[in-house]
């Protein structure tokens, strides 16, 4: 797709009608539209509020620059000539992200992506009459985060391909773009930087917004097949431990910690990405500057990406294909073959 100078929603914009369901007799562009003015004026301003009326913490943004971010970030992630997406599949892919975080009013953080469902069925009409189409969108929002049945692998629990009101589409695809898309956009525009520097953030949350506030940049790089992170860590970031949850932490083991997870988001997303549109290793970078903007010592940079050939003997082929070898939880051993084996020859 060739998006230079505009995102994945002005592209949008500019598709024929003829190319969506109903031929034509649906504006969608229009329809994504009146959804996305709603969800920004009377849904995503509130989500921080009610998360923290529920949970007791203190949210990063959650608002519609968190949703504008993320939409940034999916265009970024499918901007190649290289690559396309069909106009339907980009309408439900933006609608999916603006509703990917909306069910923290009902209940809070706790299965906020399941909880997304209720927004979606009190908006009713403003989100068209097709029920199948509604729950395409869910879904494909639902599978940013959370588990099913104690796993994380949600994508998967999706169709590879699918068709809609007549149009073919990728639901595992959208989804894959959809998560790495939020994963990339916890940066420096979601750190509540007014009440950091005057009355501060509650103890419990100030490790997350320290982290978004110093990952200042994030560069997706299709060519090369890398993404480019930067941080700035201060003094005061080097010395003092941050609250997280009940604990305290260094802002720098944090920076470790929180790339290793998007690296691995990276790997888990890339299962259901075109190659050509793939991301292979992150580059990570950390500087440290002082209150004189001046470096106080040399940046850390690392990159994570996999290397070397695979150990082998840290490999459990049980557990790579419980389904196949691991029947009703118990290994398919040799001596488990022979021993059914005995059993069904009466032996």
């Amino acid at each position: 797709m060739d998006l230079t100078n505009r995102n994945l929603e002005s592209w949008l914009e500019e598709q024929d009608k003829r190319k969506f369901p109903q031929n034509g007799k649906v504006d969608y562009y229009k329809q994504y539209e009146i959804v996305a003015e709603y969800l920004d004026n009377n849904v995503h301003n509130q989500v921080n509020a009610f998360a923290a009326l529920k949970d007791g913490g203190f949210l990063t943004d959650h608002g519609p620059d968190h949703i504008k971010s993320v939409v940034r970030k999916a265009s970024e992630l499918v901007n190649t000539p290289e690559f396309d997406l069909e106009p339907y599949e980009v309408y439900l892919l933006l609608m999916a992200i603006h509703f990917h975080d909306v069910g923290h009013i009902k209940e809070g953080r706790y299965q906020h992506e399941i909880n997304s469902k209720y927004v979606i069925k009190d908006l009713g009409k403003k989100l068209g009459t097709d029920a199948i189409e509604q729950r395409h969108i869910y879904k494909i929002a639902e599978a940013h985060g959370g588990e099913t049945d104690g796993k994380k692998d949600k994508i998967s629990l999706l169709l590879e391909k699918d068709t809609v009101l007549n149009c073919r589409i990728r639901p595992q695809l959208l989804a894959a773009i959809l998560r790495f898309a939020d994963e990339l956009s916890d940066d420096r525009t979601r750190a509540a930087r007014y009440l950091m520097e005057t009355v501060g953030i509650p103890k419990t949350s100030e490790i997350y917004h320290r982290y978004a506030y110093s990952l200042h940049s994030v560069r997706v790089d299709l060519e090369g097949k890398f993404l480019e992170t930067n941080f700035e860590v201060t003094r005061d970031d080097i010395f003092k431990k941050r609250g997280k949850n009940n604990k305290k932490k260094y802002l720098i083991d944090e920076i470790y910690e929180r790339t290793l997870k998007t690296y691995a988001e990276c790997k888990y997303c890339m299962r259901f990405i075109p190659l050509n549109i793939q991301i292979k290793s992150i580059k990570v970078k950390i500087e440290f500057i002082d209150e004189y903007f001046e470096y106080f010592r040399e940046p850390i940079t690392y990159q994570l990406a996999e290397t070397g050939y695979p150990d082998v003997n840290k490999m459990d082929i049980f557990n790579m294909c419980p389904d196949e070898l691991s029947p009703n939880g118990v290994k398919l051993t040799g001596r488990r073959l022979k021993e059914l084996m005995e059993k069904e020859s009466g032996g």
